[in-house]
């Protein structure tokens, strides 16, 4: 190779390695900063169910450097659902599609439960809180001293035990109502970490556990009946009605602390057949 040839490559590889850098301090911050989001938000599903999404950009960048060292193809492209938004994983992957924020779910999910998932989850959350990630119980004593979602899972369990201390009647939070008692056990499951933000993705994955809890894997098999998933459901969330028997549309609280189902057992049923 030519000295003029040489130096042009090596300015090639400069280049690249530059803007990757440029790249990686970008998305560092990116990663830091507090994420707010608002209440008509939608996750984008995914209806592969293992996700190769990857950080195309990054892998694009290192593609360039790799050429110039002659390693054919660069350092890879980061394939199988570690780049932002990959949603790799699915209903039974462990971190579910719905909560497929910055990459962070596990691989191997079944194929189409994103959606269904997702769907199950905006019921829910209209049935609980329609005004969103950020929405706390309304008669409580003590307000949070800013959105939940800008708050730790930690800061936002020490708001509930204060709330409850004061006199409250419920520590609900967020999009999906969790209740202090329930958020414990979901830190102590390692569903959710104390240091973590509230944010969208973390109460997604939270109230997938949840219903993985009442069942979601057998109703996906095929070994629990969809009567039996949403009875079971509604014992989980008093705003979802009961489906069948003699209390078929009414919350299973139904009167209890002002509880009442607040969408139909026809909205439930249409939601459950979507996974």
């Amino acid at each position: 190779m030519g000295i003029a040839k040489a130096f042009a490559a090596l300015m090639a590889g400069g280049a690249g390695w530059i803007a990757y850098q440029r790249h990686k301090d970008a998305a560092a911050a990116a990663q830091e900063a507090p994420q707010v989001i608002p209440a008509s938000y939608q996750i984008p599903g995914n209806t592969s169910g293992g996700g190769s999404g990857g950080n195309q950009t990054l892998g694009a960048l290192l593609g360039l450097v790799g050429a110039f060292l002659g390693n054919s193809g660069g350092v890879g492209a980061n394939s199988g659902g570690s780049g932002s938004y990959a949603n790799a994983g699915g209903a039974t992957g462990g971190a579910t599609a719905s909560s497929g924020n910055y990459g962070q779910q596990q691989s191997g999910g079944q194929s189409g439960g994103g959606m269904g998932i997702s769907a199950i989850l905006n019921l829910i959350g209209m049935a609980e809180a329609p005004g969103g990630y950020d929405t706390v119980y309304a008669g409580s004593k003590v307000r949070p001293p800013r959105p939940i979602t800008q708050m730790t899972v930690g800061q936002v369990m020490d708001w509930q035990r204060q709330s409850i201390n004061a006199g409250s009647v419920s520590s609900a939070a967020g999009r999906y109502q969790i209740i202090y008692k329930t958020m414990r056990s979901l830190v102590s499951r390692g569903v959710l970490s104390r240091g973590e933000l509230f944010s969208a993705a973390a109460q997604d994955r939270a109230a997938t556990a949840l219903m993985r809890g009442r069942g979601l894997d057998g109703y996906q098999s095929g070994q629990l009946s969809l009567e039996d998933f949403a009875n079971n459901l509604a014992r989980e969330w008093a705003g979802l009605p009961v489906v069948s028997g003699s209390n078929a549309g009414r919350s299973y609280y139904d009167g209890y602390a002002g509880n009442s189902a607040t969408v139909s057992a026809d909205q439930v049923r249409a939601a459950l057949r979507t996974v």
